[in-house]
């Protein structure tokens, strides 16, 4: 028996719930999230806790209440009683002095990474039975998820006259699994993510204003355009998410809106626990077209809008204006 809405659900709920009771330094909230004898896995051994240590997590209260760990997305299968998760993290911190009237600070991105979590379900709960943390640099990254997209797509059943739990569970993770393909460059996985007809666009500035141009169309242009952005040299380095989805649409046909979120890291790759740093490396809005074929929803029409070329005018006031479909 695969999983079902409410297990997706529960799973996602506990993997904020352990960001929060590190950030906050709540040590039996952070060891309520793991299974007897559980394990935490880290590149520093000296961090890798197990059992009862848990609770005792060197990682607990260092930011000292000026960083957040913040996930993003997380593509998740399994059965009824085992799962597995792997899910993008990022890191933020406040710097500067305490916050009043008059005085200035910032935060930065100062690390990026993943989960990668075997979980369990006992007495009813879902519970990290092994939580598995990397930084996003260098060949470790790579080796340590050099199958990430092992976990399968999400099978939504057949289609029904209104969207299901399930279908919103598949379309987040679709949305997931398109950055996933990007990061580890399984070119054949990212054309599998669209239609046989589907295509990616993007918004370029053509003599001084905003312009959709149709970068590719089909698998052989998709695949092509999936290896062009591998030739950048971002491999093991860059982590492409879509956050924060808006998705509507019937059982058959959805659009989605969501915000494009890229990170880099930088680092040695001797020392990744030690040196690595990360930085927000681009924003954006995409703009989707989805459909569900066989049980499983696939773009039939994605768009991408760099922040810094935004229409002001077209966007500011229609945060939900899903213009850039079309009938």
């Amino acid at each position: 028996m695969g999983l079902t809405a409410k297990d997706f659900a529960e799973i996602r709920r506990l993997d904020v719930r352990y960001c929060h009771s590190v950030d906050f330094g709540d040590y039996d909230s952070v060891a309520s999230v793991y299974a007897p004898d559980a394990v935490y896995e880290n590149p520093d051994p000296s961090l890798s806790r197990r059992g009862e240590a848990l609770r005792h997590s060197i990682t607990v209260r260092d930011a000292k209440g000026h960083a957040r760990h913040t996930v993003l997305g997380g593509l998740i299968d399994g059965d009824g009683n085992t799962a597995r998760s792997l899910c993008p993290v990022v890191v933020t911190h406040d710097f500067g002095p305490p916050v009043g009237k008059g005085q200035a600070t910032f935060s930065n991105v100062i690390a990026a990474g993943f989960h990668s979590d075997r979980l369990v379900k006992l007495d009813g709960r879902w519970l990290f039975s092994r939580r598995r943390f990397f930084s996003d640099w260098g060949s470790e990254a790579n080796a340590r998820v050099s199958r990430p997209l092992e976990i399968e797509p999400v099978d939504a059943g057949p289609i029904q006259p209104e969207m299901t739990p399930l279908d919103y569970e598949a379309i987040k993770q679709l949305l997931t699994r398109y950055g996933y393909t990007l990061d580890f460059a399984n070119y054949d996985l990212f054309a599998d993510c669209f239609t046989p007809d589907g295509s990616f666009q993007e918004v370029i500035r053509q003599d001084g204003r905003p312009e959709i141009r149709v970068i590719a169309r089909g698998r052989e242009q998709l695949w092509e355009y999936a290896l062009s952005v591998s030739d950048l040299n971002y491999r093991g380095r860059v982590r492409n998410s879509a956050i924060s989805p808006v998705i509507e649409g019937d059982g058959r046909r959805a659009r989605v809106s969501s915000y494009a979120f890229a990170t880099e890291a930088y680092g040695s790759p001797q020392l990744p626990w030690l040196d690595a740093t990360a930085t927000l490396h681009m924003t954006g809005i995409y703009r989707d077209e989805v459909v569900k074929v066989d049980g499983h929803w696939l773009f039939s029409k994605r768009t991408f809008r760099k922040d810094t070329l935004s229409d002001v005018d077209a966007l500011v006031g229609k945060p939900l204006n899903l213009e850039l479909f079309h009938d």
